[in-house]
């Protein structure tokens, strides 16, 4: 059967102690190891969860797995977190993609069924959902009152990412076909999309530095028939620590701009032919702990006020190909 998980769970050991300070510490958190609400939503979505109770604002749960059924807790706002619940959703309906790659042909049919019974689409076929998803996959979202997955249009007229509380990052490649061996550049851009109001709830302070790896994340991937490879970056090392001159001021409609050779950064960077997808994140957290303030304390010191962003943001999923050289294939032939 398939194991593939499409989402890597981001999980914190929960500290042991006795007598008192066990009860203390459950008080604040919960039983097991703790799991961020994007997961939570995911396995909620695919019917792992077992068991559920709510106390003090803390949420336990028992989750089935690999490993059958684990203890895990996350905080009440962690859980009723509207952009992370759309995440998780969106995270299961990619689960039941992975089935359609499946060298197995009742894998296959089973991925078909979950999908067409998801969506209200009569795809029959798995090339035919793979289509659907290389066209629509970044535009899905959850429609409580349909009780299905539907695609957000306008975003996808405007061929717009998803921006979460007013930014929005944007990816684009120098080209979208290249020849084995040669450089391919990408540049990201962090964009404040408030519509702009010249009151401070539309400014955002962000880290704009834009560290390959450290800030900015790329998910590359192979695309070949129903196997999908993903591509190793190479070792890089750990990034230093943020400073106050990191941060930028994005005014209503502000941006902040960064480009790098994608190929410089991968493990093994001669792409062989063939068919590929890009996406890069941005991820922020803890912001005022990065640079040694106290939790939510950084639009306190920074040089004017206004909320300081974090979270993560997506771009939208770009596909390229790499063609043969003809120099080098007739070299290799000889």
């Amino acid at each position: 059967m398939i194991r593939y998980v499409w989402l890597l769970l981001s999980l914190m050991m929960s500290s042991m102690g006795v007598g008192s300070a066990l009860a203390e510490t459950e008080a604040v958190q919960g039983k097991g190891t703790h799991i961020d609400g994007r997961s939570y939503w995911y396995h909620e979505k695919l019917g792992n969860v077992r068991s559920f109770e709510a106390r003090n604002d803390v949420v336990s749960v028992t989750i089935f797995g690999h490993h059958g059924p684990m203890p895990y807790w996350l905080s009440g706002e962690e859980m009723r977190n509207g952009v992370e619940k759309m995440r998780g959703y969106r995270d299961a309906l990619l689960y039941w993609q992975e089935f359609l790659r499946s060298t197995l042909l009742h894998e296959q049919e089973i991925g078909v069924q979950k999908l067409q019974e998801q969506t209200g689409l009569n795809l029959s076929e798995p090339e035919g959902w793979l289509k659907w998803f290389d066209e629509n996959g970044d535009f899905v979202t959850w429609d409580e009152a349909q009780d299905r997955y539907i695609i957000d249009e306008e975003r996808k007229a405007k061929h717009w990412a998803e921006a979460i509380r007013g930014l929005r990052l944007t990816m684009r490649l120098d080209r979208s076909r290249y020849k084995v061996g040669e450089p391919i550049w990408i540049s990201v851009r962090l964009e404040n999309v408030h519509p702009y109001s010249g009151t401070l709830d539309t400014h955002l302070w962000v880290n704009g530095r834009l560290l390959w790896e450290a800030d900015v994340a790329v998910e590359l991937r192979t695309h070949a028939a129903h196997d999908v490879s993903y591509h190793r970056l190479r070792d890089l090392p750990p990034a230093p620590a943020l400073t106050q001159g990191d941060f930028v001021y994005l005014d209503g409609q502000g941006a902040v701009e960064k480009s790098w050779e994608l190929t410089t950064a991968l493990a093994n960077p001669r792409l062989s032919a063939g068919r590929y997808s890009l996406k890069v994140r941005y991820v922020h957290s803890d912001t005022g702990a990065a640079i040694g303030l106290r939790p939510n304390a950084l639009s306190e010191q920074l040089p004017q006020r206004g909320p300081a962003w974090t979270g993560t943001l997506e771009s939208l999923t770009e596909f390229f190909s790499v063609a043969p050289d003809p120099q080098i294939d007739t070299l290799s032939v000889r």
